[in-house]
Protein backbone atom coordinates (compact mmCIF):
# COMPACT_ATOMS: atom_id res chain seq x y z
CA UNK A 1 0.00 0.00 0.00
CA UNK A 2 2.95 2.33 0.64
CA UNK A 3 4.10 2.51 -2.98
CA UNK A 4 1.35 5.04 -3.71
CA UNK A 5 3.20 7.55 -1.53
CA UNK A 6 6.53 7.46 -3.44
CA UNK A 7 5.80 10.39 -5.81
CA UNK A 8 5.19 12.61 -2.77
CA UNK A 9 8.29 11.86 -0.79
CA UNK A 10 10.94 10.95 -3.36
CA UNK A 11 13.85 8.70 -2.55
CA UNK A 12 13.86 9.20 1.25
CA UNK A 13 10.14 8.81 1.46
CA UNK A 14 10.36 5.53 -0.41
CA UNK A 15 13.06 4.27 1.93
CA UNK A 16 10.96 5.20 4.96
CA UNK A 17 7.80 3.43 3.80
CA UNK A 18 9.68 0.30 2.70
CA UNK A 19 11.15 0.19 6.22
CA UNK A 20 7.82 0.96 7.93
CA UNK A 21 6.02 -1.61 5.82
CA UNK A 22 7.98 -4.34 7.57
CA UNK A 23 6.80 -3.14 10.99
CA UNK A 24 3.55 -3.90 12.79
CA UNK A 25 0.41 -1.90 12.03
CA UNK A 26 0.37 -0.44 15.54
CA UNK A 27 3.97 0.72 15.15
CA UNK A 28 3.13 2.44 11.83
CA UNK A 29 0.16 4.19 13.50
CA UNK A 30 2.36 5.59 16.26
CA UNK A 31 5.09 6.80 13.89
CA UNK A 32 2.65 8.41 11.46
CA UNK A 33 0.75 10.16 14.27
CA UNK A 34 3.99 11.79 15.46
CA UNK A 35 4.90 12.90 11.93
CA UNK A 36 1.46 14.29 11.10
CA UNK A 37 1.43 16.52 14.15
CA UNK A 38 4.33 18.57 12.79
CA UNK A 39 3.38 18.74 9.10
CA UNK A 40 1.30 21.58 7.59
CA UNK A 41 -2.27 20.40 7.23
CA UNK A 42 -2.28 20.94 3.45
CA UNK A 43 0.77 18.71 3.01
CA UNK A 44 -0.54 15.68 4.84
CA UNK A 45 -1.13 12.62 2.74
CA UNK A 46 -4.55 11.10 3.42
CA UNK A 47 -3.97 8.78 6.32
CA UNK A 48 -6.48 8.23 9.09
CA UNK A 49 -4.59 7.34 12.25
CA UNK A 50 -5.70 5.15 15.13
CA UNK A 51 -8.07 3.16 12.96
CA UNK A 52 -8.31 -0.44 11.89
CA UNK A 53 -9.13 0.82 8.37
CA UNK A 54 -6.49 3.29 7.20
CA UNK A 55 -7.79 5.23 4.23
CA UNK A 56 -4.96 6.25 1.90
CA UNK A 57 -5.87 8.48 -0.99
CA UNK A 58 -4.04 10.73 -3.46
CA UNK A 59 -4.62 14.34 -2.45
CA UNK A 60 -4.33 16.84 0.39
CA UNK A 61 -6.04 15.86 3.62
CA UNK A 62 -7.78 18.63 5.52
CA UNK A 63 -7.22 18.68 9.26
CA UNK A 64 -9.70 19.48 12.01
CA UNK A 65 -8.43 20.06 15.54
CA UNK A 66 -10.98 19.71 18.33
CA UNK A 67 -10.03 21.35 21.64
CA UNK A 68 -11.81 19.72 24.57
CA UNK A 69 -12.93 16.23 25.54
CA UNK A 70 -16.35 16.89 27.03
CA UNK A 71 -19.76 16.45 25.42
CA UNK A 72 -19.17 19.06 22.71
CA UNK A 73 -15.67 17.88 21.83
CA UNK A 74 -16.15 14.12 21.83
CA UNK A 75 -19.46 14.29 19.98
CA UNK A 76 -18.00 16.67 17.37
CA UNK A 77 -15.01 14.40 16.72
CA UNK A 78 -17.05 11.19 16.50
CA UNK A 79 -19.77 12.70 14.33
CA UNK A 80 -17.30 14.36 11.98
CA UNK A 81 -15.48 11.06 11.54
CA UNK A 82 -18.79 9.37 10.76
CA UNK A 83 -19.64 12.02 8.15
CA UNK A 84 -16.26 11.96 6.41
CA UNK A 85 -13.37 9.52 6.11
CA UNK A 86 -11.32 11.97 4.05
CA UNK A 87 -10.51 14.43 6.82
CA UNK A 88 -8.02 14.11 9.66
CA UNK A 89 -9.58 14.61 13.08
CA UNK A 90 -7.37 15.43 16.08
CA UNK A 91 -8.78 15.84 19.59
CA UNK A 92 -6.71 17.52 22.31
CA UNK A 93 -7.74 17.35 25.96
CA UNK A 94 -5.74 17.86 29.14
CA UNK A 95 -7.84 15.45 31.22
CA UNK A 96 -7.61 11.69 31.10
CA UNK A 97 -11.29 11.00 30.64
CA UNK A 98 -14.61 11.99 29.17
CA UNK A 99 -16.51 12.92 32.32
CA UNK A 100 -20.30 12.88 32.59
CA UNK A 101 -20.48 16.35 34.12
CA UNK A 102 -24.23 16.32 34.97
CA UNK A 103 -23.49 13.58 37.50
CA UNK A 104 -20.54 15.22 39.31
CA UNK A 105 -22.82 16.11 42.20
CA UNK A 106 -23.53 12.40 42.71
CA UNK A 107 -19.82 11.55 42.82
CA UNK A 108 -19.22 14.37 45.30
CA UNK A 109 -22.02 13.09 47.53
CA UNK A 110 -20.87 9.47 47.31
CA UNK A 111 -23.69 8.16 45.13
CA UNK A 112 -21.49 7.32 42.11
CA UNK A 113 -17.88 6.20 41.77
CA UNK A 114 -15.26 7.70 39.46
CA UNK A 115 -15.79 4.80 37.03
CA UNK A 116 -19.47 5.65 36.75
CA UNK A 117 -18.84 9.17 35.43
CA UNK A 118 -15.52 8.70 33.60
CA UNK A 119 -14.66 6.99 30.30
CA UNK A 120 -11.04 6.98 29.17
CA UNK A 121 -10.86 9.07 26.00
CA UNK A 122 -8.18 6.79 24.54
CA UNK A 123 -10.65 3.89 24.74
CA UNK A 124 -13.57 6.01 23.59
CA UNK A 125 -11.79 7.17 20.44
CA UNK A 126 -9.54 4.16 19.89
CA UNK A 127 -10.06 2.38 16.57
CA UNK A 128 -12.29 5.17 15.23
CA UNK A 129 -9.82 7.07 13.06
CA UNK A 130 -9.28 9.95 15.48
CA UNK A 131 -5.89 11.13 16.75
CA UNK A 132 -6.00 11.83 20.48
CA UNK A 133 -3.50 13.98 22.37
CA UNK A 134 -3.69 13.79 26.18
CA UNK A 135 -2.12 17.23 26.44
CA UNK A 136 -2.83 20.78 27.58
CA UNK A 137 -3.39 23.52 24.98
CA UNK A 138 -1.24 26.57 25.75
CA UNK A 139 -1.74 28.80 22.70
CA UNK A 140 -4.03 29.11 19.69
CA UNK A 141 -2.90 31.17 16.69
CA UNK A 142 -5.86 31.88 14.40
CA UNK A 143 -3.78 33.85 11.89
CA UNK A 144 -1.24 31.09 11.30
CA UNK A 145 -3.76 28.33 12.09
CA UNK A 146 -1.98 26.26 14.70
CA UNK A 147 -2.47 25.02 18.25
CA UNK A 148 0.45 24.83 20.65
CA UNK A 149 0.33 22.36 23.52
CA UNK A 150 2.54 21.66 26.49
CA UNK A 151 4.39 18.96 24.54
CA UNK A 152 3.93 19.89 20.86
CA UNK A 153 5.10 23.22 19.44
CA UNK A 154 2.64 23.34 16.53
CA UNK A 155 -0.39 21.31 15.52
CA UNK A 156 -1.63 22.95 12.36
CA UNK A 157 -5.27 22.94 11.32
CA UNK A 158 -7.63 23.89 8.52
CA UNK A 159 -10.64 23.95 10.85
CA UNK A 160 -10.79 24.42 14.60
CA UNK A 161 -13.61 23.25 16.87
CA UNK A 162 -13.53 24.82 20.34
CA UNK A 163 -15.22 22.70 23.00
CA UNK A 164 -13.11 23.49 26.06
CA UNK A 165 -16.09 24.17 28.31
CA UNK A 166 -16.32 26.96 30.87
CA UNK A 167 -14.55 27.52 34.16
CA UNK A 168 -15.89 28.04 37.65
CA UNK A 169 -16.53 31.69 38.38
CA UNK A 170 -15.79 33.27 41.73
CA UNK A 171 -17.51 36.53 40.67
CA UNK A 172 -14.73 38.45 42.41
CA UNK A 173 -15.71 36.99 45.80
CA UNK A 174 -12.78 37.01 48.21
CA UNK A 175 -11.57 33.74 49.70
CA UNK A 176 -13.42 31.30 47.42
CA UNK A 177 -10.38 29.49 46.05
CA UNK A 178 -8.73 29.30 49.48
CA UNK A 179 -11.68 28.41 51.70
CA UNK A 180 -14.29 26.62 49.55
CA UNK A 181 -14.43 23.44 47.50
CA UNK A 182 -15.28 23.85 43.82
CA UNK A 183 -17.60 21.46 41.97
CA UNK A 184 -16.61 21.80 38.31
CA UNK A 185 -14.56 18.67 37.58
CA UNK A 186 -14.27 14.99 38.36
CA UNK A 187 -11.30 15.75 40.61
CA UNK A 188 -13.34 18.36 42.51
CA UNK A 189 -16.09 15.81 43.10
CA UNK A 190 -13.61 13.23 44.38
CA UNK A 191 -12.06 15.70 46.84
CA UNK A 192 -15.48 16.63 48.22
CA UNK A 193 -16.44 12.99 48.67
CA UNK A 194 -13.20 12.10 50.46
CA UNK A 195 -13.62 15.02 52.85
CA UNK A 196 -17.29 14.39 53.68
CA UNK A 197 -16.78 10.65 54.02
CA UNK A 198 -13.95 11.17 56.52
CA UNK A 199 -16.06 13.60 58.54
CA UNK A 200 -19.04 11.24 58.67
CA UNK A 201 -17.05 8.09 59.39
CA UNK A 202 -15.35 9.86 62.31
CA UNK A 203 -18.72 11.12 63.64
CA UNK A 204 -17.51 14.72 63.70
CA UNK A 205 -20.48 17.15 63.71
CA UNK A 206 -20.20 19.38 60.67
CA UNK A 207 -22.23 22.14 59.03
CA UNK A 208 -22.27 22.31 55.22
CA UNK A 209 -23.07 25.36 53.10
CA UNK A 210 -23.60 25.24 49.34
CA UNK A 211 -22.86 28.63 47.78
CA UNK A 212 -25.20 28.85 44.81
CA UNK A 213 -28.80 27.80 44.30
CA UNK A 214 -28.68 26.90 40.62
CA UNK A 215 -28.99 23.37 39.25
CA UNK A 216 -25.58 22.17 40.43
CA UNK A 217 -26.01 23.59 43.93
CA UNK A 218 -29.53 22.26 44.41
CA UNK A 219 -28.78 18.77 43.09
CA UNK A 220 -25.61 18.51 45.17
CA UNK A 221 -27.29 19.72 48.38
CA UNK A 222 -30.15 17.22 48.00
CA UNK A 223 -27.84 14.30 47.24
CA UNK A 224 -25.47 15.29 50.07
CA UNK A 225 -28.46 15.15 52.42
CA UNK A 226 -29.13 11.57 51.25
CA UNK A 227 -25.51 10.64 51.87
CA UNK A 228 -25.56 12.14 55.36
CA UNK A 229 -28.72 10.23 56.31
CA UNK A 230 -27.38 6.90 55.03
CA UNK A 231 -24.00 7.45 56.69
CA UNK A 232 -25.60 8.32 60.02
CA UNK A 233 -27.56 5.07 59.90
CA UNK A 234 -24.34 3.21 59.17
CA UNK A 235 -22.18 4.96 61.76
CA UNK A 236 -24.94 5.46 64.38
CA UNK A 237 -24.76 9.26 64.54
CA UNK A 238 -27.41 12.00 64.57
CA UNK A 239 -28.41 13.69 61.29
CA UNK A 240 -29.00 16.92 63.22
CA UNK A 241 -25.24 17.22 63.67
CA UNK A 242 -24.77 17.71 59.91
CA UNK A 243 -27.00 20.58 58.71
CA UNK A 244 -27.02 21.54 55.03
CA UNK A 245 -27.79 25.09 53.77
CA UNK A 246 -28.10 26.59 50.30
CA UNK A 247 -27.06 30.25 49.96
CA UNK A 248 -28.53 31.98 46.91
CA UNK A 249 -27.99 35.58 45.80
CA UNK A 250 -31.24 35.81 43.86
CA UNK A 251 -34.81 35.83 45.09
CA UNK A 252 -35.31 32.13 44.38
CA UNK A 253 -33.34 28.97 43.80
CA UNK A 254 -33.25 27.49 40.27
CA UNK A 255 -33.54 30.82 38.39
CA UNK A 256 -35.20 30.72 34.95
CA UNK A 257 -37.15 27.54 35.71
CA UNK A 258 -40.96 27.82 35.78
CA UNK A 259 -42.41 29.07 39.08
CA UNK A 260 -44.19 25.76 39.58
CA UNK A 261 -40.86 23.90 39.45
CA UNK A 262 -39.12 26.40 41.74
CA UNK A 263 -41.90 26.30 44.33
CA UNK A 264 -42.00 22.50 44.34
CA UNK A 265 -38.21 22.18 44.68
CA UNK A 266 -38.03 24.71 47.52
CA UNK A 267 -40.87 23.04 49.43
CA UNK A 268 -39.38 19.58 48.98
CA UNK A 269 -35.87 20.62 50.03
CA UNK A 270 -37.23 22.34 53.13
CA UNK A 271 -39.18 19.18 54.01
CA UNK A 272 -35.86 17.30 53.87
CA UNK A 273 -34.36 19.67 56.40
CA UNK A 274 -32.26 21.66 53.95
CA UNK A 275 -32.16 25.36 54.80
CA UNK A 276 -32.53 27.84 51.89
CA UNK A 277 -31.26 31.40 52.31
CA UNK A 278 -32.14 33.70 49.38
CA UNK A 279 -31.07 37.28 48.77
CA UNK A 280 -27.69 36.39 50.21
CA UNK A 281 -25.17 38.14 47.93
CA UNK A 282 -21.84 36.67 48.98
CA UNK A 283 -18.88 39.08 49.13
CA UNK A 284 -16.37 36.88 50.94
CA UNK A 285 -15.76 33.34 52.10
CA UNK A 286 -13.68 33.12 55.25
CA UNK A 287 -12.20 30.10 56.99
CA UNK A 288 -15.36 29.46 58.97
CA UNK A 289 -18.05 31.87 57.73
CA UNK A 290 -19.61 33.35 54.60
CA UNK A 291 -20.34 37.10 54.53
CA UNK A 292 -23.10 38.77 52.50
CA UNK A 293 -23.16 42.29 51.07
CA UNK A 294 -25.57 43.41 53.79
CA UNK A 295 -23.22 42.24 56.53
CA UNK A 296 -24.96 38.98 57.43
CA UNK A 297 -22.68 36.06 58.28
CA UNK A 298 -23.37 32.34 58.16
CA UNK A 299 -20.92 29.92 59.74
CA UNK A 300 -19.80 26.61 58.25
CA UNK A 301 -17.34 23.77 58.61
CA UNK A 302 -17.33 22.99 54.89
CA UNK A 303 -18.30 25.27 51.99
CA UNK A 304 -18.89 24.11 48.41
CA UNK A 305 -18.84 26.75 45.69
CA UNK A 306 -21.48 26.26 43.01
CA UNK A 307 -21.71 29.92 42.10
CA UNK A 308 -21.63 29.82 38.32
CA UNK A 309 -19.39 29.77 35.26
CA UNK A 310 -17.15 32.13 33.32
CA UNK A 311 -15.57 32.17 29.86
CA UNK A 312 -12.62 29.78 29.58
CA UNK A 313 -9.12 31.25 29.82
CA UNK A 314 -8.15 29.72 26.44
CA UNK A 315 -10.74 31.93 24.77
CA UNK A 316 -9.95 35.08 26.74
CA UNK A 317 -6.17 34.84 26.61
CA UNK A 318 -5.96 34.02 22.89
CA UNK A 319 -7.94 37.05 21.77
CA UNK A 320 -11.17 35.35 20.69
CA UNK A 321 -14.24 37.61 20.61
CA UNK A 322 -16.24 36.68 23.72
CA UNK A 323 -18.99 37.73 26.07
CA UNK A 324 -17.96 38.26 29.67
CA UNK A 325 -21.44 37.67 31.06
CA UNK A 326 -21.71 35.37 34.04
CA UNK A 327 -23.55 32.08 33.72
CA UNK A 328 -24.36 28.76 35.32
CA UNK A 329 -25.52 25.27 34.42
CA UNK A 330 -28.95 25.53 32.84
CA UNK A 331 -28.54 29.27 32.23
CA UNK A 332 -27.48 31.44 29.29
CA UNK A 333 -24.30 33.47 29.64
CA UNK A 334 -20.80 34.26 28.41
CA UNK A 335 -18.39 32.51 26.11
CA UNK A 336 -16.85 32.66 22.64
CA UNK A 337 -19.16 34.67 20.38
CA UNK A 338 -20.55 32.51 17.58
CA UNK A 339 -23.20 33.06 14.91
CA UNK A 340 -26.18 30.83 14.21
CA UNK A 341 -23.94 28.44 12.26
CA UNK A 342 -21.78 28.17 15.42
CA UNK A 343 -18.85 29.90 13.69
CA UNK A 344 -16.61 32.32 15.56
CA UNK A 345 -17.49 35.82 14.45
CA UNK A 346 -14.99 36.94 11.80
CA UNK A 347 -13.40 33.49 11.50
CA UNK A 348 -15.51 31.09 9.46
CA UNK A 349 -13.06 28.20 9.91
CA UNK A 350 -13.50 28.22 13.72
CA UNK A 351 -16.54 26.58 15.31
CA UNK A 352 -17.66 26.06 18.89
CA UNK A 353 -19.92 23.80 20.94
CA UNK A 354 -20.88 23.44 24.59
CA UNK A 355 -20.37 25.68 27.60
CA UNK A 356 -17.50 27.60 25.96
CA UNK A 357 -19.75 29.43 23.48
CA UNK A 358 -22.26 32.28 23.52
CA UNK A 359 -24.68 31.94 20.61
CA UNK A 360 -26.08 35.05 18.96
CA UNK A 361 -29.75 34.35 19.75
CA UNK A 362 -31.20 37.31 21.71
CA UNK A 363 -34.81 36.13 21.35
CA UNK A 364 -34.07 32.63 22.63
CA UNK A 365 -30.93 32.72 24.83
CA UNK A 366 -29.09 29.41 24.65
CA UNK A 367 -28.61 27.80 28.07
CA UNK A 368 -25.58 25.76 29.07
CA UNK A 369 -26.55 22.11 29.36
CA UNK A 370 -25.07 18.80 28.24
CA UNK A 371 -27.98 18.17 25.89
CA UNK A 372 -27.43 21.51 24.15
CA UNK A 373 -23.71 20.71 23.80
CA UNK A 374 -24.61 17.45 22.04
CA UNK A 375 -27.02 19.24 19.68
CA UNK A 376 -24.38 21.88 18.92
CA UNK A 377 -21.78 19.19 18.19
CA UNK A 378 -24.09 17.74 15.55
CA UNK A 379 -24.29 21.13 13.83
CA UNK A 380 -20.53 21.77 14.09
CA UNK A 381 -19.66 18.39 12.55
CA UNK A 382 -22.23 18.86 9.79
CA UNK A 383 -21.05 22.38 8.94
CA UNK A 384 -17.36 21.50 8.80
CA UNK A 385 -18.19 18.61 6.49
CA UNK A 386 -20.47 20.91 4.48
CA UNK A 387 -17.65 23.41 3.93
CA UNK A 388 -15.38 20.59 2.77
CA UNK A 389 -18.00 19.36 0.30
CA UNK A 390 -19.33 22.75 -0.81
CA UNK A 391 -22.74 22.08 0.73
CA UNK A 392 -25.17 24.40 2.49
CA UNK A 393 -24.49 25.12 6.17
CA UNK A 394 -27.02 24.21 8.84
CA UNK A 395 -28.27 26.77 11.38
CA UNK A 396 -28.33 25.90 15.06
CA UNK A 397 -31.59 26.43 16.88
CA UNK A 398 -32.00 25.55 20.54
CA UNK A 399 -34.48 22.71 20.86
CA UNK A 400 -37.06 22.65 23.62
CA UNK A 401 -35.21 19.97 25.51
CA UNK A 402 -36.70 18.01 28.32
CA UNK A 403 -35.03 19.25 31.44
CA UNK A 404 -34.44 16.96 34.42
CA UNK A 405 -33.48 17.95 37.96
CA UNK A 406 -32.66 15.47 40.73
CA UNK A 407 -33.72 16.31 44.27
CA UNK A 408 -32.01 13.35 45.89
CA UNK A 409 -32.46 9.61 45.32
CA UNK A 410 -36.22 9.60 45.77
CA UNK A 411 -37.38 12.71 43.93
CA UNK A 412 -36.93 14.25 40.53
CA UNK A 413 -38.47 16.95 38.35
CA UNK A 414 -39.04 16.96 34.62
CA UNK A 415 -39.51 20.40 33.07
CA UNK A 416 -40.86 20.27 29.52
CA UNK A 417 -41.78 23.80 28.52
CA UNK A 418 -44.34 24.91 31.10
CA UNK A 419 -45.18 21.33 32.02
CA UNK A 420 -43.63 20.10 35.29
CA UNK A 421 -43.73 16.45 36.38
CA UNK A 422 -42.37 15.25 39.71
CA UNK A 423 -41.83 12.01 41.59
CA UNK A 424 -39.48 9.12 42.24
CA UNK A 425 -40.16 7.62 38.80
CA UNK A 426 -38.94 10.85 37.19
CA UNK A 427 -35.67 10.54 39.16
CA UNK A 428 -35.31 6.91 38.09
CA UNK A 429 -35.98 7.75 34.45
CA UNK A 430 -33.33 10.49 34.52
CA UNK A 431 -30.83 7.95 35.83
CA UNK A 432 -31.77 5.35 33.17
CA UNK A 433 -31.43 7.85 30.33
CA UNK A 434 -28.02 8.99 31.55
CA UNK A 435 -26.82 5.41 31.97
CA UNK A 436 -28.06 4.57 28.46
CA UNK A 437 -26.24 7.54 26.93
CA UNK A 438 -22.95 6.58 28.62
CA UNK A 439 -23.42 2.90 27.67
CA UNK A 440 -24.01 3.79 24.01
CA UNK A 441 -21.05 6.15 23.97
CA UNK A 442 -18.80 3.40 25.31
CA UNK A 443 -19.94 1.27 22.36
CA UNK A 444 -19.33 4.10 19.89
CA UNK A 445 -23.05 4.56 19.21
CA UNK A 446 -24.30 8.06 18.44
CA UNK A 447 -27.98 8.71 18.94
CA UNK A 448 -30.15 10.79 16.64
CA UNK A 449 -31.98 11.98 19.73
CA UNK A 450 -30.61 13.77 22.77
CA UNK A 451 -29.42 12.53 26.16
CA UNK A 452 -32.88 12.93 27.66
CA UNK A 453 -34.81 12.05 24.52
CA UNK A 454 -35.22 15.60 23.15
Amino acid sequence: MFKNFFPFFGFFGAKFFLWAGKKSFGFRQAVLAKILAFLPATAIIGAVINSGNVNYWAGALKRVVVVGGGFGGVETALRLRRLSKSVEVILVNDGDCFAFAPAFYETAAGELSEGDVCILISKLLGGKGIVYYHDAVKKIDLKRKFVQTKNVSEIRFDFLAMACGAQASCHGVLGVQKNAFSLKSKEDAERIFEYTNNVLSQKRPHSFVVCGGGLTGVEFAATLKDHIELSCMKFNCSVSGYPVSILQGGKTILPDLPKKAVDFAAKYLLSRGIKIVTGFHIVSVGQKSVTAADGRKIGFDMAVWAGGLRTHDLIVQNGFPFSGAGSGRGLPGGGMLVNNFLQLKGHGFVFGAGDCICVDAPKNPVVKTAQNAVDQAKVVAWNIDALLRGKKLRRYSQARNKFYCALGKNMGMLVDGNRVLTGKKIRQKKERLEEKYVENLRKGLLSKRNIYGG
